[in-house]
C-alpha cells in the first residue's frame, strides 16, 4: 500500500504541464478522458482512496482536471470508513417492514386512541388536535420516503430530510414519554396488544431507516451530507410542548396556591385565576396532567408537590365549585367521547356527588294533609327512579325537610310489594345498607345530614330501563307568623346525582282538614265535589325548592290546644299548646357577608336592606375574603351616613372563588359575644365545600350557657356542608326564605326595631290533658306524637351530659330518623337479622301492636350444611302449608305475627316451589348464561350484567369471556358451569 506522499508525487505528476503536453499529442481527447479515468480508478485500488473526490474534480478545458490535491480525500494510515447507524438500520429493516411498522401501526393506533376514551385506555397521547398533527407527521413522512424508495425514485431534498428529521424527534419524544408501556410491549409482543405499546419504539426505529436511504441516496448522488438533527429535534420539542404551557402555568399557580405561606398561598390564588385554565387545573385535581409538567411546576414555585386533599380545597377557592361536582374534562374529540355512564365514586359513599349519566327521576308524587286545628302536617312523597344507562346505578339526594320535621316512615317497593323501613343505630344501618350494596340486593339507607336536611340513598336500579319505588312519610309543624297565620315549607331536593325526565317532574296535592284557606303561588283549588278541600299543582325542582314551594294557611285564633293519646306509653297523654314569646331585641348586631362567587347577583340586594337596620344599634360588618375576614369599620352606633358607608363599599366589592367563611364567623362570635345582647346575622351562599376544619366553629356552637343568637341566611338553595355537623344545637338559627332577599332582610331587620312577639307550638307529654284541650284528629294525632319524640331526643343530645342511649331507644321506638338514627329497608327479614337490626314495623304502630312479642329462634337442621338456606318469611310463605314444609326444614315454636319476623323458615332449595324454576327460565332468556347447582337447586347468574359492571363500555367484548367459557367447555368434554359442589373432584 502506497503512503500520502507517494499519493502526491503521482497526482503531481499527472497534472504537470509537460504530461498534459504530451498526452495531447499522443491521442484525442476522447482518448486522454478514457484513459485518465482508468488510470483514476487503478489509483484509487492501489492507494485505498476514495474516488469521489477525483470523478467531481473540476475539468478544464482539454479534458483534464486542474488539479486533484484539493480534492483529494487522504486517510490516515490504519483507519476504516464507519457506516451511519441510520444506513446500518436501512440495511437490517426490509422495505415491508417500513410500511408496516412504521406506516400501518402508528395510524392504527392514532384512529385508536381517536375512537376509545383516555379513561379507559389508561393514558391520553393526543390530547388535542395539535398533537394530532405532530404524530401524524411521523407516519406520513415514513410514507413518502418508502414509496420513493420502493419505486426507485427516491431523492434526497432538503424538505423531505427536515421532515425525517422532525419526524425521528417526534417519535423519540413519545418512545421516551411512554417508555413503561414500550417495556411492557415487550413482554406481550406475541399479541397485538404488544405491538400497540410498541408503536413509538417501532416508528423511531423506522424513521432512522428512512434517513439511512436519504443518506445512501445523497452519497450516491455525490451531494453534502445530511442536514443534522438538530433542527427536527428542537422543532419536535417546541410543537409538542407548546400545548403544555397553559398546564405548566397552572402547576405553577396550583403549588403556590398550596403554600403554608398566607402571602405566597394569595398569590398563587391571584395568578390561577387570572392566568390558569380551568381544563388544566381540572385535569391536575383528577390527577391527569403529565406527572413531568407536574414535577416542573413545583420547581418553578419552589414548593412541595400538592396533595390530592388540598387540591381540592384550591380548586373550589379559585372556581367556587367543588371539584367532585365537576367531571375530568371531555376530550375536544367528538368520537372519543364515551356515550354510556362512568363508574359512580360515591357508590355507596356518604355524599351526594356528582350526577350520574342515564340517572332519571321518573315520577314524584307528594300527598299533603294538612291538620287546621293542630297547625300540622303528613306528608308522604313517592318518587321513581329510573336507570337508563347500562350500568347498575345507585340515587341519592340530599332532601330538605320543613323546619322542625321528621321523617317517621319509609318504604320500599321490593318485587311489587311495599317493604317498611327498620328504625336502628345509624352506624349499624349505614353497614348493613353497605353490605347489601355489595351483594347488589335491594336496599334503601335514610340518614340525617345536618338539621333539617336528610341523605337517602337507594340502590341498585337496574340499568337499561330498570326503576326504583320509594317512599317517605314526614311529620311536620306549620310555622307561625301569628296566631291565625302559618305557612309550611315543603320538602325539596337540594341536592341530587340524578337528572329529571321532565322539567315539571313534582306532582303536589294539599288536601286541609276542616275549615280554612290555603295560598300558594303554584297550586290551584280543585272543584271536585269532595268534602275535603284539596289544591294542587305541577312544579320544576327550581320552584320547588323556591318561594314557590311555601303553602301559606289560615286559622282561627279561638282554637285551644289538642291531645292524644301516646301509643308506646300507656295511660300518658301528648297534646300541643300556642304559646307567644317575646324576642329580644339586640344591642350589637355583627353582619357577616359571604363575598363567593355565588353570592355576585345577592350583592345589590344586601346592600338595599340595610336601610330597615334600627338606628341606634352598635353595627359592624365583616366581609368574607381570601385571607380570612375584613372588618370594614369599627364598631359604632348606626348613623344614616354609616349606614350609607357600609351600603357603598358592599356594592363596591368583588365576589369570586370559594372563600371560607370559618374565621369570619369565629370573629364575630367574639364581637357578639363582647355585648350582653349581641346577634350574628349571616348571610351566605350555598357553602358546597369546606376548605378550614369546622371544629371551632361548631365547639362555640355546642357550648352550653349564655352566647349570641346566630341566624344563617342563604341566598339560594343548596348544601350547606359546615351545618351539616350541627344536628343538636340551637344556633345557628335557620330562616326560611319566603320572598326575595331584600325582602327577607328587611322584615327581619324591622323585627329588631322593636321586640316582637312570636308564636310556636309546644307540645308536652303528661297523665292528663289540659282542660280546655280538645281531642286531636286521627291526622294529626300521629304526627304530633312523632314531633314530640323528636323534641324528646333533641333534648337528650343537647343537654349538658348527652344521653345518646335513651335517644336511640326513643327512636327506633317512634321509627324516627334522628342524630342517632337511621331507617334501612333490606329484602329479606335474613338480612336484618345479620346486620343486628330488629324491631316492629311502622304499619304495626298503635295500640294493637303494643302486645307481647313472641320470641324468635332458629336452629339448622341435619344434613349438608352447604344445600341449606336460610329464607324469609316474606319468600318462603307461598312454599309451606300451614306452616310446615317439605323434609329438611322446621318451623320454630314461637311465632311474631306482629313482629319483624313472621313465621320464620329454613327451607333446603330442593323444597322451592317452581316459581324459581320458571325465574331462571324466564331470566334464560334475558341472556343468562349459565346456573350453578347448589345441593338440589341452582344459583342463576347474568353473565353480562356482571360485565357491565367491570368498567368497560364496549358490548363486543363480552364475546371475550364467553369465547373462554366455550373453549373451556369443549377442553372439559361436559358441562362446565353446572357442576354440583359436593363433587369435589369429577
Amino acid at each position: 500500500m502506497a503512503s500520502p506522499s507517494e499519493v502526491d508525487d503521482r497526482t503531481e505528476e499527472l497534472s504537470s504541464p509537460d504530461a498534459a503536453e504530451r498526452l495531447r499529442v499522443e491521442g484525442d481527447s476522447d482518448e486522454i478522458r478514457s484513459g485518465f479515468l482508468q488510470r483514476s480508478d487503478e489509483l484509487s485500488r492501489q492507494f485505498c482512496i476514495s474516488k469521489e473526490p477525483i470523478a467531481e474534480a473540476s475539468v478544464n478545458a482539454g479534458g483534464l482536471p486542474s488539479r486533484l490535491s484539493s480534492q483529494v480525500q487522504r486517510s490516515k494510515q490504519g483507519s476504516v470508513v464507519r457506516t451511519p447507524p441510520s444506513q446500518k438500520m436501512a440495511n437490517m429493516l426490509p422495505q415491508e417492514f417500513i410500511l408496516w411498522l412504521g406506516v400501518i401501526l402508528p395510524m392504527s393506533v392514532i384512529t385508536l386512541s381517536l375512537l376509545i376514551p383516555p379513561s379507559e385506555l389508561g393514558v391520553d397521547p393526543l390530547p388535542s388536535h395539535w398533537h394530532l398533527l405532530c404524530v401524524c407527521l411521523v407516519p406520513a413522512s415514513n410514507f413518502l420516503i418508502w414509496r420513493r424508495q420502493w419505486y426507485g425514485r427516491l431523492r434526497s431534498p432538503r424538505w423531505l430530510a427536515h421532515l425525517n428529521s422532525l419526524a425521528i424527534g417526534v417519535s423519540l419524544i413519545y418512545t421516551l414519554k411512554y417508555l413503561h408501556l414500550v417495556l411492557m410491549g415487550l413482554v406481550l409482543a406475541f399479541f397485538l396488544i404488544g405491538l400497540w405499546a410498541m408503536a413509538p419504539a417501532l416508528a423511531l426505529l423506522c424513521c432512522l431507516a428512512c434517513r439511512g436511504y436519504l443518506h445512501g441516496t445523497r452519497m450516491e448522488s455525490g451531494g453534502n451530507r445530511l442536514p443534522g438533527l438538530s433542527f427536527g429535534l428542537t422543532l419536535a420539542l417546541l410543537l409538542l410542548g407548546w400545548p403544555f404551557l397553559p398546564a405548566l402555568a397552572t402547576e405553577y399557580g396550583l403549588h403556590l396556591a398550596g403554600s403554608e405561606s398566607r402571602g405566597r398561598r394569595q398569590q398563587g390564588l391571584n395568578w390561577l385565576r387570572r392566568f390558569g385554565s380551568h381544563d388544566e387545573l381540572l385535569r391536575s385535581c383528577h390527577r391527569e396532567s403529565d406527572p413531568a409538567i407536574g414535577w416542573l411546576g413545583a420547581a418553578l414555585a419552589n414548593e412541595r408537590p400538592v396533595s390530592a386533599a388540598e387540591a381540592k380545597r384550591v380548586y373550589y377557592r379559585v372556581t367556587g365549585q367543588p371539584l367532585w361536582s365537576q367531571r375530568s374534562t371531555d376530550s375536544a374529540w367528538p368520537l372519543r367521547r364515551s356515550p354510556r355512564a362512568v363508574s359512580d365514586p360515591d357508590l355507596g359513599g356518604t355524599r351526594v356527588g356528582p350526577m350520574v349519566e342515564g340517572l332519571w327521576l321518573r315520577t314524584s308524587r307528594m300527598e299533603t294533609t294538612i291538620d287546621r286545628e293542630a297547625m300540622l302536617a303528613n306528608i308522604e312523597w313517592t318518587l321513581v327512579m329510573r336507570n337508563e344507562s347500562w350500568r347498575t346505578g345507585e340515587g341519592r339526594a340530599q332532601i330538605g325537610l320543613p323546619p322542625g320535621g321528621v321523617i317517621s316512615r319509609v318504604s320500599l317497593w321490593v318485587n311489587g310489594k311495599e317493604r317498611k323501613g327498620i328504625v336502628g343505630e345509624a352506624d349499624k344501618a349505614r353497614r348493613a345498607y353497605t353490605d347489601v350494596v355489595r351483594q347488589r340486593r335491594d336496599p334503601i339507607l335514610v340518614t340525617l345530614s345536618g338539621r333539617d336536611r336528610a341523605l337517602v340513598q337507594c340502590f341498585p336500579i337496574s340499568p337499561e330501563g330498570g326503576e326504583m319505588k320509594f317512599r317517605l312519610t314526614i311529620a311536620a309543624p306549620l310555622q307561625l307568623d301569628s296566631a291565625t297565620q302559618g305557612y309550611l315549607r315543603l320538602p325539596y331536593l337540594a341536592e341530587r346525582n340524578f337528572d329529571f325526565t321532565d322539567h315539571k317532574v313534582h306532582f303536589i296535592r294539599v288536601m286541609m282538614k276542616g275549615e280554612g284557606g290555603v295560598t300558594s303561588g303554584a297550586l290551584v283549588p280543585q272543584d271536585g265535589g269532595s268534602s275535603t278541600p284539596t289544591w294542587q299543582g305541577v312544579l320544576t325542582n327550581s320552584e320547588l325548592s323556591s318561594t314557590q314551594g311555601i303553602v301559606s294557611i289560615l286559622r282561627e285564633a279561638k282554637i285551644g290546644p289538642v291531645w292524644s293519646r301516646n301509643p308506646f306509653e300507656k295511660h300518658r297523654v301528648v297534646y300541643q299548646s300556642l304559646e307567644q314569646r317575646a324576642t329580644l331585641r339586640p344591642e350589637r348586631i355583627i353582619l357577616v357577608l359571604d363575598t363567593s362567587a355565588s353570592m355576585s347577583a345577592s350583592v345589590a340586594e344586601v346592600a338595599d336592606s340595610l336601610e330597615a337596620l334600627p338606628p341606634g344599634v352598635e353595627t359592624g360588618m365583616l366581609l368574607v375574603s381570601d385571607a380570612g375576614a375584613e372588618l370594614l369599620a369599627p364598631i359604632q352606633p348606626l348613623t344614616p351616613q354609616r349606614r350609607t358607608m357600609l351600603a357603598d363599599r358592599i356594592k363596591l366589592m368583588q365576589c369570586e372563588g370559594g372563600r371560607s367563611n370559618i374565621p369570619a364567623l369565629l370573629q364575630a362570635w367574639d364581637l357578639a359575644a363582647a355585648s350582653d345582647a349581641g346577634m350574628v346575622v349571616w348571610i351566605h351562599g350555598p357553602i358546597p365545600e369546606t376548605t378550614d376544619a369546622p371544629e371551632p366553629f361548631l365547639e362555640h356552637c355546642r357550648e352550653v350557657g349564655k352566647k349570641p343568637r346566630v341566624l344563617d341566611i342563604q341566598t339560594d338553595p343548596g348544601p350547606n356542608r359546615l351545618l351539616e355537623h350541627l344536628d343538636n344545637t340551637q344556633n345557628p338559627e335557620s330562616v326560611t326564605r319566603r320572598g326575595s332577599l331584600s325582602q327577607d332582610l328587611r322584615q327581619i331587620f324591622l323585627a329588631f326595631r322593636h321586640g316582637a312577639m312570636e308564636s310556636i307550638l309546644v307540645r308536652r307529654s303528661g297523665i292528663h290533658p289540659p282542660n280546655d284541650a280538645s281531642p286531636a284528629s286521627a291526622t294529626a294525632a300521629w304526627p304530633m306524637t312523632c314531633l314530640w319524640a323528636r323534641d324528646r331526643i333533641a333534648g337528650l343530645l343537647g343537654a349538658d351530659v348527652p344521653d345518646h342511649d335513651t335517644a336511640l331507644t326513643l327512636a327506633k321506638q317512634y321509627h324516627l330518623v334522628s342524630p342517632v338514627s337511621g331507617a334501612v329497608v333490606l329484602e329479606t327479614d335474613e338480612q336484618y337479622l345479620q346486620a343486628g337490626l330488629t324491631g316492629v314495623p311502622p304499619t304495626e304502630v298503635g295500640p294493637q301492636a303494643m302486645r307481647e312479642q313472641a320470641p324468635v329462634s332458629f336452629s339448622r337442621p341435619s344434613g349438608n350444611k352447604a344445600s341449606e338456606r336460610y329464607v324469609g318469611s316474606q319468600k318462603s310463605t307461598a312454599l309451606s302449608t300451614g306452616g310446615r314444609l317439605a323434609k329438611g326444614g322446621r318451623v320454630s315454636s314461637g311465632s311474631s305475627p306482629s313482629g319483624l319476623f313472621s313465621d320464620p323458615l329454613m327451607i333446603p332449595l330442593e323444597a322451592m316451589s317452581p316459581r324459581l324454576n320458571s325465574e331462571a327460565t324466564s331470566a334464560e332468556g334475558q341472556g343468562l348464561i349459565g346456573s350453578t347447582r347448589l345441593g338440589g337447586g341452582e344459583i342463576d347468574f347474568d353473565l353480562r350484567s356482571a360485565w357491565s359492571q367491570s368498567g368497560t363500555s364496549h358490548d363486543g367484548l363480552i364475546f371475550l369471556p364467553v369465547t373462554l367459557f366455550l373453549v373451556a367447555r369443549l377442553w372439559l368434554g361436559g358441562p362446565m358451569i353446572r357442576i354440583p359442589f359436593e363433587q369435589v373432584k369429577k
